[in-house]
């Protein structure tokens, strides 16, 4: 489980501590709101909002330096948008990367 919520060393080349911890302090304070959105949208079975959440995920997971984060959200939004697989699976997903989240923030 260490190696799921490893940072990713590319910011290291990217920006410097202060920054990553900069960018670290802001992906964890829009994280709540983030997961409560995505539950929201989950109940209400909103798949196109489920899809912009998880690529906001996506993004502010892989800029922030938690690459498996960025990598959930990713494969969750990968799913949505093939449309095969369903909303059980979508959900599978989704409670994966929920719980990403909420070790980042602990």
């Amino acid at each position: 489980m260490a190696d799921e919520m490893r940072r990713d060393p590319a910011l290291e080349n990217v920006c410097d501590a202060g920054q990553r911890r900069e960018l670290l302090a802001s992906f964890a304070r829009e994280l709540p709101a983030l997961i409560t959105s995505i539950e929201d949208a989950v109940e209400q079975s909103t798949i196109d909002e489920i899809g912009r959440l998880a690529l906001q995920l996506r993004d502010g997971g892989d800029g922030s330096g938690h690459a498996a984060i960025g990598e959930a959200a990713a494969r969750l939004e990968s799913r949505l948008q093939d449309g095969s697989a369903g909303l059980d699976a979508a959900r599978r997903d989704l409670e994966e990367l929920v719980e990403l989240c909420n070790r980042a923030l602990s």
